[in-house]
């Protein structure tokens, strides 16, 4: 079994992480895609308590290290919002030992931009602060970051791929 790279995109709700995931998996061969709130979808009352939280990452470590064994996946896409280095820590050690490597890429994106692609797809005023709070712990993580705020999706996920070589 071979090194297997996880492209992880981190980054606030509205940033592009889903949607560029989407758009390189349709050209990706041997790749596996998992989305963070996959692990913990809920109905609009979201609980982001300490114990949901914890059980998310811990069904995320779960799914990553099968991905990471499957021998018929090269590469592993990981979207969510991973806007807190004790999260990147707990993934990191979690899967220590596994023939991984981790390739981050933070999408950010312009306050008025976010709001907008916020508002568009249904959110609220909560939601927009939120992603605005989220997209500054974002920037402060010293991993590469891509600005999202005037690419396309294809652009996105193109430079993506670039940046996780």
């Amino acid at each position: 079994m071979g090194e297997k790279t996880i492209i992880a995109i981190a980054g606030a709700m509205g940033a592009g992480k889903t949607a560029a995931a989407a758009c390189l998996m349709e050209g990706l061969c041997r790749s596996v895609w998992l989305d963070g709130d996959w692990c913990w979808q809920q109905g609009r009352d979201w609980h982001f308590d300490a114990a949901t939280r914890a059980m998310a990452l811990d069904n995320i470590c779960h799914l990553l290290k099968n991905f990471a064994q499957n021998e018929h996946f090269d590469r592993i896409l990981f979207s969510w919002v991973l806007h807190l280095p004790e999260t990147w820590a707990a993934l990191e050690a979690a899967l220590a030992g596994f023939p991984v490597r981790w390739r981050p890429v933070v999408l950010t994106c312009g306050a008025a931009e976010l709001r907008r692609r916020i508002l568009d797809r249904g959110g609220d005023e909560a939601e927009v602060r939120r992603a605005l709070s989220r997209d500054a712990a974002c920037r402060s993580l010293p991993l590469p970051q891509l600005d999202t705020t005037r690419l396309s999706v294809e652009e996105t996920a193109r430079r993506i791929l670039q940046m996780s070589v």
